[in-house]
């Protein structure tokens, strides 16, 4: 029977590490972050006893996504491209999911990557955290630490500007 860390970890490893790669695009680093965030948990909670299980996941992807803010300044990242990664949730139908229905997968995943690209790391980090992983709003919030009204328009916004986006590529919406 593993230890409740080792649980922890054996629950959410790959959750945290899919997060941390569409972010960083390297897998090396991505796993470096999982380490890290596992590292930074540990710590936290070495003397004090654990919480339940979904506070604890959203403590993860809070630290990861603050390592992830710190990689990308320590490193002066580009921006980067998720379209390869980014999975919509299955049971989480959005305008984008709608959109790429319409389209061949080919179109759909060129317009996708050119369209991301134009995404902040905290706007990605919406889009990641909210269609791949399907989070809940109330989670997003307690991740990014920022009130849920304000994760819902970031939502709302880069929806309108990834729309946007597709529409400087040719793709025409059904009305």
């Amino acid at each position: 029977m593993p230890n409740p860390f080792e649980q922890l970890y054996l629950d959410h490893r790959g959750d945290l590490y899919a997060f941390l790669y569409s972010c960083t695009r390297e897998e090396q680093t991505a796993s470096d972050l999982v380490q890290d965030a596992y590292v930074n948990f540990m710590r936290a909670f070495e003397s004090r006893p654990l919480p339940p299980d979904l506070e604890c996941r959203k403590y993860l992807f809070r630290v990861a996504r603050n390592l992830v803010i710190n990689w990308s300044r320590a490193s002066y990242q580009k921006k980067v491209q998720l379209a390869d990664e980014l999975h919509f949730a299955s049971g989480h139908s959005g305008p984008e999911e709608q959109v790429l229905n319409q389209m061949g997968d080919e179109e759909a995943r060129r317009v996708l990557e050119t369209a991301l690209t134009v995404l902040s790391l905290e706007e990605r980090t919406v889009i990641v955290l909210r269609y791949q992983l399907g989070l809940k709003l109330e989670e997003i919030a307690d991740i990014m630490e920022v009130s849920i009204s304000r994760t819902s328009r970031l939502i709302e916004k880069t929806l309108r500007k990834l729309k946007a986006e597709a529409l400087k590529q040719g793709l025409r919406f059904e009305a």
